[in-house]
């Protein structure tokens, strides 16, 4: 379902290793990497930005700030 909007989206981006929709859980819903991206194993990374995300969301409820609604977005340049 994703899928095509994903390949859009890196066909779109310069120098985009890949793109994937991933819930907070850190497990990705749907992804598609180009071949630098499938050798740059960018699904470390993502589980780490899922990381920061969450600590991020614990931050601003602890904080009185409000929790976040649940959804970012990033980017990773290969270069």
């Amino acid at each position: 379902m994703f899928k095509e909007m994903l390949e859009s989206i890196i066909e779109r981006t310069e120098g985009s290793l890949g793109a994937l929709i991933m819930g907070t859980d850190g497990i990705a819903v749907e992804k598609v990497l180009g071949q630098a991206g499938a050798e740059a194993n960018l699904d470390v990374a993502a589980a780490e930005f899922t990381s920061l995300v969450r600590s991020a969301q614990r931050a601003g409820t602890d904080t009185g700030l409000g929790a976040s609604c649940g959804s970012s977005a990033t980017s990773v340049n290969g270069k």
